[in-house]
This record gives C-alpha cells, structure tokens and sequence, in this order.
C-alpha cells in the first residue's frame, strides 16, 4: 500500500531533517523543539492520509492498479457505476470492506472512506438493507444481507444487476450471502423484490 508508505516516509523525511536543524541550532529549548517536532511530523503524515493529492497529478490505468496503491486486502467483488466502481474486499476471512474510487475519461482516481455516505439503513425479515452514495453523485450501491442465512432472489425496480459474495460458516453448516447493486439516481420510491416479495426500503428504515 504505497499510499500510506510514502506519507510515512514523507513524515520521517520532515522530523530528520528538522532533528538535525534544531541539533544544530544554539538554542536552549531544543529538548522541548523536539518534542514539538515529534508532534508536528506525526501532524502533517496524518493529514496527509487524509488527503489524496496525487489525484491532482495521478491518474491509474485500471481499478485494480488504484486498488493496490491505497489497499492491502483482497478485491472479492467490483460494482462497476457510472461515475464510479464499488470494490468490496476482504483482509481476513468473513470481514468484509467497501471502497468507491471515482473514474473520469483517462482512468481511476483515489477514493477515499470519508467520500462515501451512508444514506439509509433498513431491516425486512432476515434482511439488513444498505444504500451507500459516493460523495453527492448519482452513483448509489445497494447491499443486501441475509442474516438468515441461505440465497435469495433477488431484484429492483430499476432493473438493477445483482452480484453476491458469500460466506460459510462451517460450525452452523450456514452459508451467508451478502448481494450488491449499482443504482443510478436512487429515490424515495426505490423498490426491492426480494424472493417475490416487493419491499419499498423507504417503509423499513432503521435510519
């Protein structure tokens, strides 16, 4: 993850190099300097993780080539949207994370946690509902949970493409599914049609 290597290396390069200053210098307050540049390198490589300045000068020829620079777990599944591809990954067994990195006409930008939201949460049945949005784009993805364990059927009102990761629990004998979806321009009147059922999300809503 050259990501976070390069600004733990852009931290270290700040706090030798004013070591060696303040060692240099004549004044009598260098312990208490060098507390403070402990602090202030610490201060810019943590912000800077927060930062991606390389989209104003970078931009990656595939997702995956994106993917490797800001991540270390394993790509399992890729929701590709209009403006944007929707990664889930995994780093240990049955954990999964999510990350939206945004395309334009020449490739893949960095996506950061902080861009994407978390627009609604809702349970039906054995079914935890999530809509997630990258930033304010049209890009919306749906997940789909069963906690009861098994597949389900599933479809929406927007004629949306449905892909799943599962995972085995093998001290239950139980198999977990977890479906994914690209939506455009989600709304209030978004519909789900899980196992026949027709669930508007709006009406289940823990958030």
């Amino acid at each position: 993850m050259l990501f976070g290597l390069f600004r733990l290396i852009f931290g270290i390069a700040i706090f030798v190099i004013l070591y060696f200053l303040i060692k240099k210098s004549h004044s009598k307050h260098k312990k208490l300097y060098l507390i403070i540049n402990f602090f202030v390198s610490v201060a810019i490589s943590t912000i800077l993780a927060l930062i991606p300045i390389e989209n104003s000068f970078m931009t990656f020829s595939s997702l995956e080539s994106v993917y490797d620079y800001t991540h270390i777990e394993n790509i399992e599944l890729v929701v590709n949207g209009e403006q944007t591809d929707f990664v889930v990954s995994t780093l240990m067994r049955n954990e999964y994370n999510y990350s939206i990195f945004p395309k334009t006409d020449k490739g893949w930008k960095i996506g950061m946690a902080s861009d994407i939201k978390s627009v609604s949460t809702s349970l039906y049945g054995g079914a935890s509902i999530n809509v997630y949005r990258y930033k304010n784009s049209n890009d919306y993805y749906v997940s789909v949970y069963n906690s009861d364990g098994g597949p389900l059927e599933i479809t929406d009102d927007r004629g949306s493409v449905f892909q799943s990761t599962e995972q085995t629990v093998y001290k239950l004998n139980q198999t977990y599914y977890i479906y994914y979806a690209y939506v455009n321009s989600f709304d209030d009147q978004y519909e789900l049609i899980i196992n026949g059922n027709t669930v508007k999300i709006t009406d289940h809503l823990l958030h």
